[in-house]
């Protein structure tokens, strides 16, 4: 559901956790999808865009959309890069809505960026609008969808979507779908669960925490092969939780996202809490996290820098800086030793990152000590 407004107007912090979340993927996701040579255009949705603008001038997501591609098109115009077109396009059925939003990003819209397209339309015609488009390699499309429920959202569309080659970010309810996961289930939400796999296994699942993580898993099975499903957790107060899903068939994207939610984010970039206390920092700092699961994962015998990156980034979602630096201080601390695999390997370096893991190249071992 939309995240409620305070009786001023003003969007609420938790909200903002939100937006900063979408604001620092897309930044992520433009700065990679506009260096590739053959990508011509670029294209944002939003099926549920509200009224972008709030009374105290905070931004909702289609101005924060605007204005972090405006940021990415003008660093790249300063350092004399190509720049592909970035379209939006903007829905949402409520008529006050579709005002405000049609007002503020008509004013806001540099058209040599690109195409703006805002219209008055229910999730499901704009959904079919986008499927029934043909698709190109020169083409790439993020869509975000944030319902005022989930009646009108299906699994199945996000696969749809996955299947064309989108990454799709979801934000949903999950304290209220928790609540209702064994009685009483409303239609609408029995619908959408009944889309997933084994959803009946997670009528015992003991916190809306746990649950948010395990319906990942649900969203997983469903999805085609390889692709990646992050999870975002934003706790308002100690009795209402959200969760934003993000989704991509490209590891490249998975890794974008990571990043994002670890800029953004607390509790090891796993999402944002009302219990944050400004400047706090954790006793256990999120090396240690990694330090532990990485020697529960070399117990099982030698994994090579490919193996490494796959368990710490893409399964555990911890960012490769942070692997690879702790590798590096493992071996350093005796706990890890670490053997060449071929004649190039500069000594004291792990491999564990995107470049590397993108050429294939097997270049360390790392073993428990």
């Amino acid at each position: 559901m939309k995240m409620p407004l305070q009786n001023s107007g003003e969007l609420q912090e938790h909200s903002e956790a939100k937006v900063r979340l979408l604001s620092t993927y897309l930044r992520n996701y433009l700065a990679v999808v506009m260096n590739v040579d053959f990508v011509r255009t670029v294209d944002l949705y939003d099926f549920f865009c509200g009224r972008g603008l709030y009374g105290d001038k905070s931004e909702g997501s289609p101005l924060v959309m605007m204005r972090t591609a405006d940021e990415i098109i003008e660093t790249r115009r300063e350092r004399n890069l190509r720049i592909p077109s970035i379209n939006f396009h903007f829905a949402d059925a409520d008529i006050e809505n579709f005002r405000v939003v049609n007002e503020e990003c008509g004013r806001r819209h540099n058209p040599k960026t690109g195409m703006l397209e805002i219209s008055q339309t229910r999730y499901a015609e704009s959904l079919n609008k986008l499927l029934s488009k043909p698709q190109s390699e020169a083409q790439k499309e993020f869509v975000f969808i944030d319902p005022t429920g989930y009646s009108d959202v299906k699994p199945k569309d996000i696969k749809r979507l996955l299947q064309r080659g989108a990454e799709v970010l979801l934000f949903l309810p999950i304290q209220f779908m928790y609540r209702f996961r064994a009685n009483a289930t409303p239609e609408p939400l029995q619908d959408f669960v009944g889309q997933l796999p084994g959803y009946e296994k997670l009528a015992a699942t003991h916190s809306s925490h746990a649950y948010a993580t395990e319906l990942r898993g649900l969203f997983r099975d469903l999805m085609m092969k390889d692709v990646f499903v992050s999870t975002f957790v934003i706790e308002k107060d100690a009795s209402t939780l959200f969760c934003l899903y993000y989704f991509t068939p490209k590891w490249q994207g998975h890794v974008k996202m990571i990043e994002a939610k670890w800029k953004v984010g607390v509790d090891a970039g796993q999402g944002w809490t009302f219990r944050t206390v400004p400047g706090q920092v954790s006793l256990v700092g999120p090396e240690f996290l990694v330090e532990n699961q990485i020697l529960s994962f070399l117990s099982n015998g030698p994994k090579n820098n490919l193996e490494l990156f796959e368990f710490g980034v893409l399964e555990l979602e911890f960012p490769p800086a942070l692997v690879n630096q702790t590798c590096i201080r493992m071996i350093k601390s005796g706990q890890v030793s670490v053997r060449a695999l071929v004649g190039d390997v500069r000594k004291g370096y792990c491999y564990i990152g995107e470049k590397t893991y993108r050429s294939g190249e097997k270049k360390v071992e790392l073993s428990k000590v």
